[in-house]
């Protein structure tokens, strides 16, 4: 496929449009033409989504990708990030269970405190108080069950490749579909390094990483554009990066690859560049390439893109606690009987009885929100890769 569709005249090449990509946002059109027809590769991060994703949304992942045939590309250096990286989400995904239960532990400890403050105050019997510990206890029990119920990762980070279903898919895929080393590597490092020193993108967002990881965006960029210029197709990446050196936010909030990037590729290879995340490229396999995507699958993409994997996992759960906690207080509790039995002691704290109305279990939202501000301040929590927002 030439980068210029067949009824592209030559003027349209000479207008400003074709001549400063990079000051014109892709029409609808084009965009439809980078994935029926253009170089679709993918970054690193964008294949390991296979072993984030549910069995379901890993299949349909799988299938879009052997929908672009031979337009499906992996430079070089994606592969060999790939390989070294594997066994490193696979002990992430199969430990979610386990840092999931650390964190919501964590998350649980100010909720039982606001309850034993609140039955202090309120007067509640030792029972009582003891009776709404066993709920929240209670719930993160059944959360975990739940969780391991709903989630399963039986692969193990030690065992051999051949034994990782995933990896073995992948690799019939990938076939013929890898880019070969740059002829010259280290002359492109060098370069790379300068890049880097000079803030030219991408790859310089990676200057404090060791030399050798941060030449490796450039790398990707380099064969990219080596690979475009031979095949003569534009070329679209499919990467969940985020760094401002590969992509930038416009004034709509969307974002895109930065300008300097398609004006190289323009210039380099004589193509056009589009950049763009794993649940749009799933979108637009659905729509462009008729591929099978059901409204879950793009849902966990585009949450992973959102919020870090490890964060999902606590979120979710913790919404998920906080939701139940009100509702049991409001069922269990705060009913009528106990109401009239227990009005003389049981006051809102801006002083009026505690009613089902009165109460809006404000006091377990702010410290919820604050057991999620610890979870960022905690060493041990990034250690794990764990993150949660000042606010749920």
């Amino acid at each position: 496929m030439s980068e210029f569709p067949p009824e592209e005249t030559k003027n349209d090449r000479l207008s400003l449009r074709g001549q400063f990509p990079q000051h014109f946002p892709p029409s609808s059109d084009q965009i439809k033409d980078f994935f029926v027809g253009g170089l679709v590769a993918f970054d690193t991060n964008a294949l390991f989504d296979l072993y984030r994703f549910n069995s379901q949304a890993r299949k349909e992942f799988l299938a879009a990708l052997k929908l672009l045939g031979d337009r499906l590309w992996i430079p070089n250096r994606v592969a060999e990030e790939f390989t070294q990286r594997r066994s490193t989400i696979i002990k992430e995904c199969s430990t979610a269970i386990e840092n999931l239960s650390a964190v919501l532990e964590k998350t649980l400890i100010r909720p039982r405190e606001v309850l034993s403050e609140f039955g202090n105050r309120r007067g509640l019997s030792t029972e009582q108080r003891q009776t709404l510990a066993e709920l929240v206890d209670g719930l993160h029990k059944e959360a975990m069950r739940q969780a391991v119920e709903f989630y399963r990762f039986d692969l193990d980070a030690s065992a051999p490749a051949d034994e990782d279903a995933i990896l073995m898919e992948l690799e019939s895929i990938l076939k013929g579909r890898i880019g070969p080393p740059l002829d010259d590597i280290d002359a492109a490092k060098r370069e790379a390094i300068q890049r880097i020193e000079d803030r030219v993108p991408p790859g310089y967002e990676d200057a404090k990483k060791d030399p050798s990881l941060a030449v490796g965006d450039y790398l990707i960029w380099r064969q990219l554009i080596d690979e475009s210029a031979r095949r003569k197709l534009p070329v679209v990446l499919v990467t969940n990066e985020k760094k401002s050196d590969w992509v930038h936010k416009g004034e709509d909030g969307m974002s895109k690859a930065r300008s300097e990037l398609v004006a190289e590729m323009h210039a380099e290879a004589g193509t056009d560049f589009f950049l763009t995340n794993v649940h749009s490229f799933l979108a637009h396999a659905a729509k462009d390439l008729g591929a099978a995507v059901s409204k879950a699958t793009y849902q966990q993409a585009k949450a992973i893109y959102e919020t870090p994997p490890a964060l999902v996992t606590v979120l979710a759960p913790v919404q998920e606690v906080r939701s139940e906690i009100e509702r049991r207080l409001r069922t269990a509790y705060i009913d009528e009987s106990l109401y009239e039995e227990r009005a003389t002691d049981l006051r809102h704290p801006f002083g009026g009885h505690l009613s089902i109305e009165s109460l809006n279990i404000g006091d377990i939202n702010v410290t919820l929100n604050q057991s999620a501000y610890d979870v960022n301040k905690n060493p041990h929590s990034r250690e794990l890769g764990i993150w949660a927002d000042d606010e749920i």
